[in-house]
C-alpha cells in the first residue's frame, strides 16, 4: 500500500513487455485505487496551483535580471577601478 493515497502496489513480473502489451500503458485501467481520473485531474490542478503560488511569492516583484550589462558591474557606481585603488 502507498503511504500517502492507500493504493494497492502492484507487481509486474516483465515491465517491458507490459509496456508494450498496454500501448505505453495508455490502454490500462486504473487497479487497487479509489481514486478517478476526475480526482486525479483535480488534484493535479489543486497542487499545480499550490506549487505556482509558493514560487510566485518566492520571486521577487521588481526588475531582476542574471546579469548586468551597465558596465558598472551591478554596484551603482559608474566609476571604474583602476589599479591604484587597489593599493
Amino acid at each position: 500500500m502507498s503511504t500517502q493515497l492507500g493504493e494497492e502496489w502492484q507487481h509486474i513480473q516483465d515491465p517491458l513487455g507490459f509496456v508494450i502489451a498496454t500501448d505505453g500503458m495508455k490502454d490500462l485501467e486504473p487497479k487497487g485505487t479509489h481514486i478517478t481520473q476526475k480526482t486525479k485531474k483535480e488534484m493535479e490542478t489543486m497542487i499545480s496551483k499550490e506549487r505556482s503560488e509558493e514560487v510566485n511569492s518566492a520571486t521577487p516583484m521588481k526588475n531582476i535580471s542574471w546579469s548586468d550589462y551597465s558596465g558598472n558591474g551591478g554596484n551603482g557606481s559608474t566609476k571604474s577601478k583602476s589599479n591604484s585603488d587597489n593599493e
